[in-house]
């Protein structure tokens, strides 16, 4: 019994800072993402997708923009099918699953969109951010400068996909009954 408590203290505490998200593959083509999007999680996923995988059924609260935005560009440019399973929110709604040619909700899912880093912002300035070009890397030291690289990030993003600016400010318009 001693040996069995200390297997399990063991393998207890190994799984202390054990990530916060699961990829499973449930058959040749379709593989499962469940949990929160960062730089761990979307690392492992770009691990796992193949050639072989046309679905990524996801379930997650969103997470990381970048990695959000990035994973994304993959489902997009290899026209992989986006299929919720539960709850999609924040940059899983804003960039999994609208970066997707092909979508699908099972039932009792639930996506969750929220606003973007452009805003209302006129189209002068949009224009210009457009011309500086997605920016190539992740971090910066200056806040003004991370919010000025996110709103070039998603300006790509959204001209990659196909998404007008309408989307994102309607997206958190009330809806009424």
């Amino acid at each position: 019994y001693k040996a069995l408590w200390l297997a399990a203290a063991f393998a207890l505490a190994s799984n202390a800072g054990a990530a916060d998200f699961q990829i499973q593959r449930i058959d040749a083509a379709t593989l499962k993402f469940d949990g929160a999007i960062d730089k761990e999680s979307a690392d492992a996923l770009f691990k796992a997708l193949d050639e072989r995988v046309t679905t990524l059924r996801v379930t997650s609260p969103g997470g990381d923009m970048w990695h959000g935005i990035q994973i994304g560009k993959y489902i997009h440019d290899h026209r992989i099918t986006v299929e919720v399973d539960g709850e999609c929110a924040s940059s899983c709604a804003n960039y999994l699953f609208l970066g997707a040619v092909s979508k699908r909700l099972l039932p009792g899912a639930v996506l969750g969109f929220h606003g973007d880093m452009i805003g209302e912002m006129p189209a002068e300035k949009q224009a210009a951010l457009r011309r500086l070009g997605e920016p190539a890397g992740q971090t910066t030291d200056h806040p003004a400068d991370a919010i000025e690289r996110n709103q070039r990030l998603e300006i790509a993003f959204r001209d990659k996909v196909g998404l007008g600016q309408d989307f994102y400010v309607h997206a958190n318009d009330r809806v009424h009954e």
